[in-house]
């Protein structure tokens, strides 16, 4: 019985080190790591600003904007009135479409401060944004129902 037990055990560990031994071979392909993840975009807005908002797409609702936020890693986040509405507690909720997308998309954790190319999706009216969060140094408003549009962060490259 021992005999048993102590040749399953060599054969359990032999498996495991000879799968090893065949990832680490010359010539053996190593598995890669997922590419960058791209969108397909509708609009290029191109260089925007950190007071750039997506109200200018306003009604264009489901098309992909991307922005190619321009970064400055000493500039202040925003706070209170004229800054981001909504967003939620994790950053990929729905945003009002006045407020500043590049500081969305630091708040959702897409870009850093630095910058980066942003990609966000138009969306309607909605009854409610909430807000009320910070993350990544960006503080959001919670805002009730709004005539304009919103949009959420899809994500950057």
């Amino acid at each position: 019985m021992r005999f048993l037990t102590l040749l399953c055990l060599l054969v359990l560990v032999g498996c495991s080190a000879a799968s090893d031994a065949v990832r680490s071979l010359p010539g053996t392909p190593t598995p890669s790591t997922p590419p960058a993840q791209t969108f397909e975009y509708d609009v290029l807005h191109g260089a925007a600003d950190w007071d750039t908002q997506v109200s200018d797409y306003r009604g264009r609702n489901g098309d992909i904007v991307a922005f190619d936020c321009q970064g400055d890693p000493n500039e202040t986040p925003p706070s209170g009135a004229g800054a981001v509405y909504g967003g939620g507690a994790d950053g990929r909720g729905l945003f009002t479409d006045d407020s500043r997308v590049c500081w969305a998309g630091v708040f959702a954790g897409a870009i850093p401060r630095t910058g980066g190319r942003l990609y966000v999706e138009v969306r309607p009216e909605a009854d409610t944004f909430p807000g009320g969060y910070t993350r990544n140094a960006v503080s959001t408003l919670d805002w009730p129902s709004y005539e304009g549009g919103g949009f959420v962060v899809l994500g950057a490259r």
